[in-house]
């Protein structure tokens, strides 16, 4: 999970100092999709990230989590 936050944090890093091509993920949803919706589908792209974590460590990870925790808590000690 370290990692991952990492990798994000050097994509968000990367994407505010505005180097030349930052922004290839933007103009290949304008490519395949056109310009007619690109401001749905930039906040489309932008929300992704948030919402996979989301789901990842909200609903699967924890769930997870809880079911190993219970197990350990019924082991006779």
């Amino acid at each position: 999970m370290a990692v991952a936050q990492v990798v994000m944090a050097f994509g968000h890093f990367f994407f505010a100092m505005g180097w030349p091509g930052a922004m290839y993920i933007t103009a290949a949803a304008s490519e395949l999709f056109g310009l007619k919706n690109f401001g749905a589908l930039y906040n489309f792209l932008t929300i992704a990230n948030p919402a996979g974590s989301l789901v990842f460590s909200g609903l699967i990870a924890s769930s997870i989590y809880d079911r190993e925790a219970e197990k350990q808590a019924q082991q006779p000690q």
